[in-house]
């Protein structure tokens, strides 16, 4: 009787540290996999980060975040960067204060 306790209790530990395993090793891919799939960038915020949402809200786009000195007269960007921010764009209202310029939203920047 004495063993077939040790016997249960042992299963038992081993099925608990399975299930600890599990979720160590797949909770971070289930989360990461429903934040990016029922997130959006709302307007301002970046996008495309390590752990950032992928996508802008409805109603704003993927605009450059880079400043205008990073441009040079044709629009080239000629700094490194990469960031994006999540804009009205395209509301005909030039916002230069914060992220529009002439070269990341020509549509209200002109």
């Amino acid at each position: 009787m004495e063993k077939k306790k040790v016997i249960i209790i042992s299963l038992f530990t081993i099925l608990v540290l399975i299930g600890f395993l599990y979720l160590i090793i797949y909770f971070p891919k289930i989360q990461n996999f429903y934040y990016d799939k029922f997130t959006c960038g709302n307007e301002g915020q970046i996008v495309g980060a390590a752990k950032l949402p992928t996508t802008c809200c409805e109603g704003l786009k993927r605009i450059s975040g880079s400043d205008i000195k990073d441009f040079d007269e044709n629009c080239n960007l000629i700094s490194i960067g990469g960031l994006q921010i999540c804009s009205n764009c395209g509301n005909g209202i030039c916002e230069p204060d914060t992220w529009e310029n002439k070269c990341n939203c020509p549509e209200d920047c002109n």
